[in-house]
């Protein structure tokens, strides 16, 4: 592929000018295709250093680029570039940036009109490596108390992102921020890959794909709001990386995480695979394979897996987790397996969780599903597990009408004060039919510990059938319990 090198750099993340590569500045219907982007061996400072392999920026508040083609290209930059850029231009190194800037300007113009905005803009089939951070999207910003116009119909798919992070900053595979209708499909992502190191963050957030601003990351102190109204589609992707803090810490990581949502946006979650990530005893904090914490009016969460996820340490675990209201959601077919953790310190570990104690009345005849979905070998073994329980499946169904919890495997989960098979409480009409509960041990010797098959409370009209709960083992203490089936 012909190479287009970069000169000598003037800048730093962050900066007015950051060094770009290829900066495409509010135009339209361009197509790259088969290029090769690089920074070179003779630029050895973050001053010297890319910034932005290609950066597609805005010529003005009314004029963004329009279906941009970048595919069969590859970004190669130097990920030793980790200077804090800031949540406009991206932290470090960027593979490719699509963002709310001018060009040479650190100021975000305010978005009214759809010809501001990036959209329609294709990412395909290029590999991204040794930059610090692969893809970094922002779009328009909040402007008198709402969006008035967000970045639209832009993909990104069949990418293969490799060997990027590995300092304290803040990094994240892709991070799309103030879009809509986004499409994410058919990528691989892995800081290990392609000669990868371990990333040692110390504060903010790591995920192999993040939409929207979370509530614990290093970019919220520039004071701008989340989004709302983000509708998407995130499918078949492979998530791999590995996490060992420089120090002890508290910080979120993950596969996949959606802080943007709203009352009128729909999100489905297909086909992805989260595997193969490892921690070191340093990592604290939490862990989400697949992670929902905002509103979405249909939330779709099918034929996920979360697979072989080790930790060494005081950390929480959660394969699958939703903890806001909606009219629909539906958890069907995922798998969470060969979780482990060795740590001496207990934590709380859910196979899949959803929890909703809104007590806004339902707007809606919502609808809670969790079904078919297998969770094994989920093993934590803290010699102090006291107050720390384990779950296969819990569902917290505040003001949700008509929930089903049925046809799923639980199996093998050890370890910790009190596991629960599945844990099911409120709903109006609660469903818990056909359930395999298989092998749920504690080994506590605190206390009163407790093991339970299946639990299901406080339901309006609960229909328990066709049940199976095998094999429970308390062996820590003499005073312990199980409980087979209780509601």
């Amino acid at each position: 592929a012909p190479i287009i090198a970069a000169g000598t750099g003037t800048s730093t993340p962050g900066g007015v000018t950051p060094d770009g590569i290829l900066k495409i500045v509010g135009d339209d219907f361009i197509t790259i295709d088969g290029l090769a982007f690089r920074d070179t061996s003779l630029n050895t400072t973050a001053t010297t250093q890319a910034e932005w392999g290609i950066a597609l920026l805005k010529r003005s508040a009314a004029d963004g680029c329009k279906r941009i083609v970048i595919r069969n290209c590859s970004v190669v930059l130097n990920r030793a570039n980790t200077g804090s850029g800031g949540i406009r231009a991206g932290n470090g190194s960027v593979g490719i940036v699509a963002t709310n800037l001018l060009i040479n300007s650190t100021t975000a113009p305010a978005v009214t009109l759809a010809s501001g905005t990036h959209d329609s803009i294709r990412i395909t089939n290029n590999v991204i490596t040794n930059c610090y951070q692969p893809i970094h999207w922002f779009g328009p910003e909040l402007s008198a108390g709402f969006y008035f116009r967000k970045d639209m119909h832009d993909t990104i798919t069949n990418n293969r992102l490799t060997n990027f992070g590995g300092s304290t900053v803040e990094t994240n595979g892709i991070q799309m921020l103030n879009t809509d209708r986004y499409v994410i499909t058919d990528n691989f992502i892995s800081n290990k890959a392609n000669s990868g190191v371990d990333h040692t963050a110390t504060s903010g957030t790591f995920y192999g794909i993040r939409i929207g601003f979370g509530t614990s990351n290093t970019l919220t102190s520039n004071s701008i709001a989340n989004q709302t109204q983000a509708s998407g589609i995130i499918s078949r992707n492979v998530i791999t990386w590995n996490h060992v803090p420089a120090s002890s810490t508290s910080v979120l990581h993950g596969g996949i995480a959606v802080y943007a949502g709203g009352i009128q946006s729909d999100i489905t979650i297909e086909n992805n695979r989260i595997v193969d990530c490892n921690f070191g005893s340093n990592s604290l904090g939490t862990f989400y394979g697949v992670y929902l914490p905002a509103w979405h009016r249909n939330a779709i969460v099918r034929r996920n897996s979360v697979r072989n996820i080790a930790f060494n340490g005081n950390k929480g675990f959660y394969g699958f987790a939703h903890a806001a209201y909606g009219r629909y959601r539906d958890f069907t077919e995922d798998t969470v397996f060969n979780i482990t953790n060795i740590g001496a310190a207990g934590s709380t570990a859910y196979g899949i969780f959803h929890n909703n104690t809104s007590t806004v009345p339902p707007l809606y005849d919502s609808v809670a599903l969790m079904n078919g979905n297998l969770i094994g070998k989920i093993v934590f073994s803290p010699t102090s597990p006291v107050g720390y329980n384990t779950f296969g499946l819990f569902g917290q169904y505040q003001n949700f009408v008509n929930v089903a919890m049925n046809n799923n495997t639980v199996q093998e989960l050890r370890g910790n004060d009190f596991p629960y098979g599945i844990y099911a409480q409120n709903g109006n009409i609660m469903e818990l039919k056909g359930n395999v509960v298989d092998s749920i041990t504690t080994n506590s010797s605190y206390g009163t510990p407790q093991v339970w098959g299946i639990f299901n409370s406080s339901s309006d009209s609960a229909i328990m059938q066709d049940n199976r709960v095998t094999r429970l083992y308390a062996n820590g203490s003499s005073t312990s319990q199980m409980y087979g089936l209780l509601t």
